[in-house]
């Protein structure tokens, strides 16, 4: 063992087995490992902090910034992935000799475990984290948390499969947090930099896994994926659930009010080049030719005549000046982040919020300042708006005067015609609102506050640039992933409240049986509206909500989407709607201003009961748009007329979108 270490140390590749083999103790001793209040462990830079034990209990301090903290219960451990591929350590018990029925390890968290611009791990069979998990992201370093409540695990490469898993719980007053961390770092502002940019990333996993109420789970802008596996074997009535409680709060909304100062938008042009002139062949031998400390707007923007877009000014080429303007990690962090859901039931309690708005740039109000130019017609132009066919024979308000007799000149200016000089009372810039991605199978809830707004800017609007609205994708998981336990494939429903599982069930909670709440309907429930063949959606939920984009989908499974009477599926101007399955019925309203609505039938399948009438008899897979319901995606009527500058709606939606509908036989 000790060879090994120190020839490959946990990630050896050289070895099929586990590093820490052999945790199966005999003598009778718990060999625990447990981390008392008061007591602390800190790494240096970049270090690596391993407490691994069958059961590990932290109620100290745990740091590892630029490195790994990683608490691990169980009995043998490997890293899947070895040297190279920079995977997470994982818990595996196939190794330990104990077999698919072995001892199950745990992982209590009530400290705190830090890794900023690093990585923090909590993996055993169950997982509870009542205490503080905190990563950090900056400009060069993407912060992680992995939350693993499984174990049994086998295979090789970055993602391992496993066999059984146990409960992840977030408990009440639980911090599970990767922030923005300013450590003065900077990159540039080109699109390349934003490619290149790894945002902040959180995973949860278990057989259950329970957000109770009070637990916090921030990431600004962050990637974050929850999901509840039902494993062969688990008998339990909630296995497979993913359970977010009254007042539990996952944010992955952008950073929001990251003030600039409204010089921050000028750009210095440091020596006016052929370069600068490139797209202006007839100033390159002309006055601006080695002009030096140029300002230009980095708001002000278009294109020309003959087709080149331009930024600063319709005659340099300043793009690559613009796109060399330093920026933070929280300029970077203001779009909105992606949330997964993943389980055979997934419930958000009344009461829980999923908040994934975009954030924005707030521009503080100052004095903008360029400099005009001088035509040879004797006009005077703003430098953001210079005709690149004239030519210009100086700054306008500027005068030299040459004094022959002493062989010096002497220059003027005239500040009323030398620069154009406004003052402007400020802004914000806005960022893209983030994504929802659910799929559920078995029961779904959605009860809970869901935001996805975007905040579009003055300028945005004025440019028809405006940030997008949310996304929400939901789709029934392949039939190869769906949980055995269950015989049958629900619709999905669409309707204009929410279930409100409060008053349906008011006892219901993390540990109670989905059954309690199918048998808690009214005896004379409707098959259209019975919760044992359906998975209602709150189309009032995604209208409020800011969504631009809905997609839902039933993926490979034969089954029905409806869209009950009364309900209005409305999304923000320029999004989309798409409804995907065997059988499409639309007997409501859907709105896309200015966007698309597509209804797509993919055929027939096998018959299940979301596919049968209240009479029981077998509906076609077509698209029926019933009397009564509406498809609209024509353009806003829009009067800017009077109206300020922050309060104009813009010109961008006024054409009207597209609808199709497509069925397969």
């Amino acid at each position: 063992g000790n060879a090994r270490f120190l020839n490959g140390g946990i990630s050896d590749l050289a070895s099929s087995t586990g590093f820490l083999v052999g945790g199966v103790f005999t003598d009778g001793r718990a060999h625990d490992v447990v981390i008392e209040r008061g007591a602390n462990i800190t790494t240096g830079k970049q270090g690596f902090a391993l407490v691994a034990a069958p059961h590990v209990s932290n109620a100290g301090t745990i740091v590892a910034d630029d490195g790994q903290a990683i608490l691990a219960g169980g009995t043998a451990f490997y890293n899947p992935a070895g040297a190279d591929g920079g995977s997470a350590l994982q818990v595996a018990g196939l190794n330990d000799g104990s077999g698919a029925g072995g001892s199950a390890g745990s992982v209590l968290n009530t400290g705190l475990v830090q890794a900023r611009r690093g990585s923090v791990h909590m993996l055993g069979h169950d997982v509870t984290q009542a205490g503080v998990a905190l990563a950090s992201t900056s400009v060069a370093y993407p912060g992680s948390i992995e939350l693993n409540a499984r174990d049994q695990a086998n295979g090789t490469g970055g993602n391992p499969s496993f066999t059984r898993g146990g409960a992840l719980v977030l408990a009440p007053g639980s911090v599970t947090a990767v922030l923005p961390e300013k450590d003065g770092a900077t990159t540039s502002s080109s699109a390349a930099a934003d490619a290149a940019f790894k945002g902040s990333a959180l995973s949860l996993d278990g057989a259950t896994v329970n957000l109770q109420s009070g637990s916090l789970l921030e990431a600004p802008g962050a990637a974050v994926g929850i999901a509840a596996h039902a494993y062969t074997g688990d008998v339990s009535p909630t296995a497979g659930r993913v359970y977010v409680d009254n007042g539990a709060i996952i944010d992955v909304s952008g950073l929001a009010n990251v003030v600039l100062p409204m010089s921050a938008l000028l750009v210095n042009v440091s020596r006016i080049g052929q370069n600068e002139l490139a797209n202006s062949p007839l100033l390159r031998n002309g006055f601006l030719y080695t002009q030096k400390n140029v300002l230009v707007d980095s708001t002000q923007s278009g294109t020309r005549a003959d087709g080149l877009d331009w930024v600063g000014s319709p005659i340099l080429n300043v793009a690559g000046y613009v796109d060399n303007v330093p920026r933070t990690v929280d300029q970077l962090m203001t779009k909105g982040g992606n949330v997964s859901l993943y389980g055979s039931e997934v419930i958000l309690r009344s009461g829980s919020q999923l908040d994934l708005n975009g954030g924005f740039l707030a521009y503080q109000a100052g004095w903008i300042e360029t400099p005009n130019l001088l035509g040879a017609n004797g006009r005077v132009y703003d430098i953001a708006a210079a005709d690149p066919d004239m030519t210009y024979v100086g700054f306008a308000g500027q005068y030299t005067q040459d004094h022959v007799r002493w062989g010096i000149s002497q220059t003027y200016n005239n500040g009323m015609l030398a620069g154009s000089r406004r003052w402007d009372p400020g802004f914000i810039a806005g960022g893209n609102a983030g994504t929802l991605d659910v799929q559920a199978s078995h029961a779904l809830v959605l009860d809970g506050e869901v935001s996805a707004q975007a905040y579009a800017g003055r300028n945005q609007v004025e440019q028809g640039r405006q940030p997008t609205g949310g996304s929400f994708d939901f789709e029934l998981p392949a039939a190869a992933a769906t949980d055995l336990r269950f015989t049958y494939t629900p619709g999905l429903l669409l309707q204009q409240s929410a279930l409100m599982l409060d008053k349906l069930a008011p006892a219901f909670d993390a540990d109670t049986a989905w059954d309690a709440a199918l048998a808690a309907q009214p005896s004379d429930v409707g098959h259209d509206t019975n919760l044992q063949w359906w998975l209602p959606i709150s189309t009032g939920m995604l209208s409020d909500g800011g969504f631009a984009t809905v997609k839902l989908s039933t993926g490979d499974r034969s089954t029905q989407i409806l869209q009950q009477a009364g309900s209005t599926l409305a999304v923000q101007p320029g999004g989309s709607v798409t409804l995907s399955a065997s059988r499409v019925t639309v007997l409501g309203e859907i709105s896309a201003p200015a966007g698309s609505i597509d209804l797509v039938s993919v055929g027939p399948g096998v018959v299940t009961p979301a596919m049968q009438a209240n009479d029981g008899s077998t509906l076609r897979p077509d698209i029926t748009v019933g009397n009564g319901a509406a498809l609209s995606t024509r353009g806003l009527w829009v009067n800017d007329g009077g109206l300020a500058a922050d309060q104009r709606t813009g010109d961008r939606y006024i054409n009207g979108g597209s609808i199709s509908l497509a069925a397969s036989i």
